[in-house]
């Protein structure tokens, strides 16, 4: 068993590995081995998603707001919005800042007169820290061609049961020419 002490650490034992779990005594050793150590909050098994333990929930979750967007009937589309949406939670793209279920839902119903047929669907895993998670989709039409992947980023209530904001972005990110941008040289 872990000690309480480094309950909360992660280790990464050398740098080119990924920060895992420690096992048994672990972070001692590898303290003296001067490995990194990273510090993360208190495991909370009814919401923390840190460790992985609620991935399927949140995943869940994640795919009802996008089978909202691909719904064309607006009864069932409110059915599947309303229990994830956050009271006044907000939804913000380049083309509507929208406050509460309503507006979202009337952004929807617009966009999806325009594009009848079309769905929204996630095209990564859902990626989460902190109550904040990001994950990738794509606008699709009835005859299978998409616009550019988008990338959603969605704040989460604390029980990570309910969105309380979004923000998309449209498109890929374009890289910056030659590569990686210093400040300050």
């Amino acid at each position: 068993m872990i000690s309480q002490r480094y309950r909360n650490f992660w280790v990464r034992p050398d740098k080119r590995s990924s920060y895992r779990r420690p096992q048994n005594g672990e972070p001692i050793a590898a303290k003296e081995r001067g490995c990194a150590l990273a510090l993360l909050p208190k495991h909370d098994p009814e919401s923390d998603l840190i460790y992985g333990a609620n991935r399927m929930p949140l995943t869940q979750l994640i795919d009802s707001y996008c089978a909202a967007w691909s719904e064309e009937n607006g009864q069932q589309r409110r059915a599947l919005l309303l229990p994830i949406w956050s009271d006044g939670a907000t939804y913000t793209d380049p083309t509507v800042h929208a406050i509460g279920a309503e507006e979202l839902l009337a952004h929807i119903t617009r966009i999806l007169a325009k594009q009848p047929g079309a769905r929204i669907l996630r095209t990564s895993d859902v990626d989460v820290h902190h109550g904040v998670a990001r994950f990738a989709w794509k606008f699709v039409m009835p005859d299978g061609s998409s616009f550019p992947e988008g990338l959603d980023i969605a704040f989460l209530d604390p029980g990570q049961k309910r969105i309380t904001r979004i923000i998309g972005f449209f498109g890929p990110l374009v890289r910056s020419p030659g590569g990686a941008i210093l400040h300050g040289r």
